[in-house]
């Protein structure tokens, strides 16, 4: 028993997989409280939007049903996310969940309307554009 943590970065799609809540349910059991999920919860795969596939909200009301200790945090907003960490670290006795509101290519204002960006490659002039976007 030493002190390391296992952070486990998932998707909102894979939210949609029962063997996900079959693994969050055992986490619980076993009060494996040095284990923090992170879910990228961009609300994007690549058959659509999450909630028209198959909603998963409310993900960390869900998880924390569970027993899981869970938050939502803007993982663009860098002391809100250190924050976050820093609180799952604290956490004894069941595992925490950390529901990550991304969006794929932030900052890029024609990346973050470009739905398939998380996925696939983009084409030349989508990239043109995003260094244009930059000022590169």
């Amino acid at each position: 028993g030493g002190d390391g943590r296992v952070h486990c970065l998932v998707s909102d799609g894979e939210l949609q997989e029962g063997q996900l809540w079959e693994g969050a349910a055992a986490a619980v059991h076993h009060c494996l409280d040095n284990l923090v999920l992170l879910v990228d919860n961009n609300r994007m795969q690549a058959d659509g939007a999450t909630a028209e596939v198959l909603n998963v909200e409310p993900v960390p009301e869900k998880l924390a049903a569970f027993g899981f200790h869970a938050r939502r945090v803007d993982a663009h907003d860098i002391p809100q996310l250190l924050d976050a960490f820093a609180e799952a670290r604290g956490v004894a006795g069941r595992p925490s969940a950390l529901v990550l509101e991304t969006v794929p290519g932030k900052g890029v204002p024609s990346f973050e309307v470009y739905e398939k960006v998380h996925y696939i490659r983009a084409a030349p002039h989508v990239w043109e554009r995003a260094l244009e976007e930059l000022g590169l």
